[in-house]
């Protein structure tokens, strides 16, 4: 049985194969030339032939992934067949030993894996057939499986690609986006913020590799990890499976935060599905295709406050603070509005927040909604053998996904306001192998990947402005629903006001290398081109925006219920993307073998991305220079915006030794630069600069306040100084810089042992500031901005940083008499300025202060200390007693420090334009130790550690210096195999997930003036528990 997880393992090639090399040897010792070996894949029976040269060396430069009988024969000599799996990127050195004929039949076949591979440079994990089929996967997605490798941790919470289709990992101090995603070397990433397209199947997965630090020039695109699944093909046997996978919370138990006087809140997952390979023509054609379903009803436990049965009928007499009546400014007789003075849609909106059903004074509200998810997945691959010359093949995904979300991320916790999400997602790809000759090479191939994605309001198509009769909001379809109502200190009553987004995304990829074995060099050169289309559109407030913040009253629930606001915001939207983008790529490789213990791997790639630009020249840019805004392509300025960056020149260097002779100790040394490709969302920004997009606020005046029935009265609303969003022209591509310095060391046939040094540092990487935020002072903030005539100037930059510096140690058995184990642990350390694009849980990824950079170096959002996966499995023997022979036993075990998030104000203390919206946010006065002796979910963070600033000042506290809660979890399955016949098996298992129902929180309140500062309102999965039948054939 293959390896369960190679923790850093040498491996290397975006192309889905792998290669043999090693010399033949007579019972003397003497090399022999001019010896046939022959390599033959079982499962479809193709032969490949070499000959060795005259240092008795052979080799195979390119191999489909398989497991192969390998032999070797003479004049009267042969060798006794040995039996080696190689799988992606793989550069196994086999020796053979040749025979005297008659002696031949005495030997057994063996296995002669290679535990080690001397020739390969880069670090990075394996994940086998047999592994992805074995242990237990919590959602069965290949991705989360790259969490069992050392350097590799999961997304900051609440991240842009944690919550699309979980995209999101870090690896090696790499950004989330700095990935790049290949199906079968077809591009698999949406551009637009570099996530995962298709996420195959399990069943369709032959194998996976994430190349984690110091692969060769033909990988490039991102500057993290390239991330390659090999899908499944056909062979000469009819195989395939039937199966079901069942959760229901009927087994499962309590969340943490989940009232202990209902019922467990709903969870039911299903995933099912069949799969069929075999040949069309025996040793020619063969097919594999199937089907995978999955249907979840997930019931989110999330906390919230909501205002008071008495406070909706205005009463706050348990109030000390006055509640004032603006008319008379006086207090409220017993601090009590009268009822004749509420108003009516006031009265409706109240309504609209849940009754509070919890004795917390600050989250007062819990409630489980229920969530939904329908996928639907189709897969279909074609191989062809022309000859022993040409191979060719073709593969096409399709995923259809249907999804509701019940809360408002990051605004509401109020259920009503979710939102209906659905992907269509497909990758296509077709390839072709030429074979020259023995030592040369060649490959084509070409693909493709679309994404149609909506993400829409919960309540779109209802007209609830108008039920309520609220006038001046627009009825375009699109943009119905709820419109934003804020209320100051309680969770909001409002559809996302970024909703709707509707793309339609596609990537062309073509890619052509050639590989040449010259003497003692191996050669690789080729190259590679990508082109992407983005057609879409998103709102922004599209529905209108009211703000109650107690101005009138003293208290906004007060200001509510009289209706009036104490501003509000709408937009006119005519901003459709059109973006397009393309790429060239080439490179050039030369594996020199210097001796048989010495390896020298140099490459050189070059990367030009073309910036990108709107088909229609759509864009609008603000002009430093000029102080304006100017639209693309117009008054000498580009399409896009910026200048070319053509000087891309990213070299890659290793060296590996293997000082002894029986290759059971490899030291390698790599060190090398790749680039970044920049998302689109960052480029998108330019859409919703003026005249294509209009924002428009409302104030009251002396004469005039604005009312619930008439927020946005005609006449009176004004079009601020715009907010702009521009990019820098000389925006540069981001690169990372990756070294490494590892050894390995066998400790016996079946064990190895590794220890890595790692680092990366981050040049030129993308990054947001204002550079017209208003220095601290009193007054207006406009007449302290460097340009006044506008808002805030949202500038897109290619000057953040980052470094990253980590210890990672590996203990793997091969699977061996029924065991095999891993162990990965990795301490580190990642530093930078910004971690992400878009703001996440724990930070609001933009700077206190545009005009000190500085300040904002600290832990890397994403930052964890200290990380620990393990894995294990065990399988009875065979010759046992029924009742216990074919029990099979497997484990997951992750544990993780937390990750570090910033304190902030919820108020412009600075009078900067730090609202904590698109700009920045202040943060507070750090006077003290901000941990607590004993946390709990009420109080994890001491808040007497901080203090608001002097008005008009930023705060001294740095960015992420708190940390919130660890993770530890233990995944466990249970099973039984049932032999059906010689090729049939039945599998029954039982997993679960968290089995030892620890709590783990997520990040707490880090609002200060809030008074959910400390407390964490949520927690991931309590124990969950899956059962599956699964019939193999």
């Amino acid at each position: 049985m293959p390896m369960v997880l190679v923790g850093l393992s040498a491996i290397d090639a975006q192309t889905p194969a792998g290669s043999f090399s090693g010399r033949v040897f007579n019972l003397s010792g003497s090399i022999v030339a001019d010896v046939l070996v022959d390599a033959t894949e079982q499962a479809t029976g193709r032969h490949y032939e070499a000959h060795t040269d005259t240092t008795g060396r052979y080799r195979f430069p390119l191999l489909p992934v398989g497991r192969y009988r390998l032999s070797a024969s003479a004049s009267g000599l042969r060798s006794a067949p040995v039996m080696v799996s190689l799988s992606v990127g793989q550069r196994w050195q086999v020796d053979i030993l040749l025979h005297l004929d008659a002696e031949v039949t005495k030997i057994h076949v063996s296995d002669a894996t290679p535990l080690l591979d001397p020739e390969n440079v880069s670090l990075g994990l394996v994940i086998s057939r047999a592994t992805i089929s074995d242990i237990p996967v919590n959602e069965r997605e290949f991705l989360q499986m790259s969490l069992l490798s050392v350097g590799v941790t999961p997304a900051a919470p609440g991240s842009e690609l944690s919550r699309q289709n979980n995209s999101g990992l870090h690896v090696n101090g790499a950004r989330e986006a700095s990935n790049n995603f290949l199906l079968d070397g077809i591009d698999n990433n949406d551009l637009y913020i570099n996530r995962l397209v298709v996420s195959p199947p399990l069943d369709s997965v032959r194998e996976f590799r994430l190349y984690a630090s110091g692969y060769r020039a033909e990988y490039g695109r991102s500057g993290g990890a390239q991330i390659n699944v090999v899908s499944r093909s056909g062979n000469n046997q009819l195989h395939g499976s039937i199966y079901e996978y069942l959760r229901n919370d009927a087994f499962d138990a309590r969340n943490f935060f989940d009232n202990t006087d209902q019922p467990t809140p709903v969870f039911q997952r299903n995933q099912f599905g069949a799969f069929l390979g075999g040949p069309i023509s025996r040793r020619k054609t063969f097919f594999f295709t199937g089907y995978e379903g999955t249907r979840v009803v997930d019931a989110m436990t999330k906390t919230a406050r909501v205002p008071d049965s008495a406070s909706r009928e205005g009463d706050f007499s348990n109030l000390t603070t006055p509640v004032i009546d603006p008319f008379t400014q006086q207090p409220f007789h017993n601090n009590r509005i009268p009822a004749e003075r509420i108003d009516p849609i006031a009265r409706e909106l109240v309504t609209r927040w849940p009754i509070s059903n919890r004795s917390d004074a600050v989250q007062n509200f819990i409630s489980a909604p229920r969530g939904e998810l329908s996928i639907d997945q189709f897969y279909g691959r074609v191989d062809h053998y022309f000859n022993e010359s040409n191979t060719f093949y073709s593969r096409y995904n399709l995923s259809d996904d249907k999804g509701f979300n019940p809360f408002n991320y990051g605004n509401t916790n109020i259920p009503g306001f979710g939102s209906l999400v659905f992907n269509r997602a497909q990758n296509f790809a077709v390839s072709g192998t030429h074979f020259f000759s023995p030592l040369m090479v060649s490959e084509l191939r070409l693909g493709f990947n679309r994404l149609r994605r909506e993400v829409l309001q919960e309540n779109i198509g209802k007209d609830i402005a108008g039920e309520l009769g609220m006038t001046g909001i627009f009825g375009d379809r699109l943009f119905s629903g709820f419109p934003a109502i804020n209320v100051n200190g309680f969770d909001n009553l409002s559809d996302d006001t970024a909703l709707p987004i509707v793309r339609d995304d596609q990537t062309f990829h073509l890619v052509g290398n050639v590989t040449h074995v010259l003497g003692e060099h191996t050669l690789k050169w080729g190259g590679e081109h990508r082109y992407f289309t983005n057609e879409g559109i998103q709102a922004f407030f599209g529905r209108g925006q009211l703000n109650f913040l107690g101005s009138f009253t003293q208290n906004s629930i007060g200001d509510l219920l009289l209706g009036f606001p104490t501003f509000t915001i709408r937009t006119v939207i005519d901003n459709p993307f059109r973006q397009r983008a393309l790429s060239w790529n080439g490179f050039v490789q030369d594996d020199w073998r210097i001796s048989n213990r010495l390896n020298l791997s140099f490459g050189l790639r070059y990367e030009w991305n073309r910036p990108i630009i709107d088909a229609e020249d759509r864009f609008t840019t603000f002009d430093v220079n000029s102080r304006q805004l100017i639209r693309a392509g117009t008054d000498g300025l580009s399409r896009s915006g910026v200048r070319s960056d053509s000087n891309n020149f990213a070299p890659r260097l290793a060296i590996s030794w293997n000082p002894r002779a029986n290759n059971d100790l490899v030291l390698r040394v790599g060190w090398g630069v790749f680039y970044d490709t920049t998302i689109l969302e960052a480029n998108s920004g330019l859409y919703f600069n003026p005249p294509f997009f209009d924002l428009r606020l409302f104030f009251p005046s002396q004469n005039n306040l604005l009312t619930l029935s008439d927020p946005f009265p005609s006449g009176f609303g004004f079009t601020p100084p715009a907010t702009v969003f521009t990019m820098e022209p000389g925006f540069r591509t981001g690169y990372m810089q990756q070294g490494n310095v590892s050894v390995a060391k066998t400790l016996s046939d079946n064990t190895v042992l590794r220890a890595s040094y790692v680092v990366s540092k981050g040049t030129k990487l993308l990054r947001q500031r204002d550079l017209n935020q208003a220095m601290p002072g009193e007054g207006p903030s406009s007449s302290r901005q460097p340009i006044p005539a506008f808002a805030n100037i949202i500038t897109f930059e290619s000057a953040a940083s980052s470094t990253y510096h980590s210890g990672q140690f590996s203990l793997e058995r091969r699977f061996a008499q029924g065991l095999s184990f891993s162990f990965g642990y990795t301490i580190g350390k990642s530093i930078d300025d910004v971690s992400a694009f878009l703001a996440t849980d724990g930070d609001p990824s933009f700077p206190q202060n545009s005009h000190n950079l500085r300040a904002e170096r600290g832990l890397s959002t994403f930052d964890q200390r200290s990380r620990l996966v393990a894995t294990g499995s065990y399988l009875s023997p065979l010759g046992r007693h029924w009742l216990t022979k074919d029990w099979r036993l497997d484990l997951i075990t992750a544990c993780q420090t937390g990750t570090p998030l910033t304190p902030q104000l919820g108020f412009d203390n600075s009078n900067t334009g730090n609202t904590g919206a698109i700009a920045g946010a202040d943060r507070p006065n750090l006077i003290g130790y901000p941990k607590v002796e004993s946390p709990t979910s009420e109080h994890f963070f001491s808040r007497e550690a901080f203090a608001i600033p002097a008005p008009f000042t930023f705060g001294n506290a740095g960015r992420n210096i708190l940390t919130g809660p660890g993770f530890a979890s233990v995944d466990v399955s249970l099973g039984r195999i049932f032999h059906l016949g010689t090729t049939a098996r039945l599998h029954l298992r039982i997993e679960a997930f968290n089995i030892f129902n620890r709590t783990n929180f997520d990040l707490p309140g880090r609002i200060i003036d809030q008074p959910d500062f400390g407390v964490i309102a949520s927690a991931r999965s309590a124990r969950q528990t899956q059962l599956s039948l699964r019939l193999e054939f």
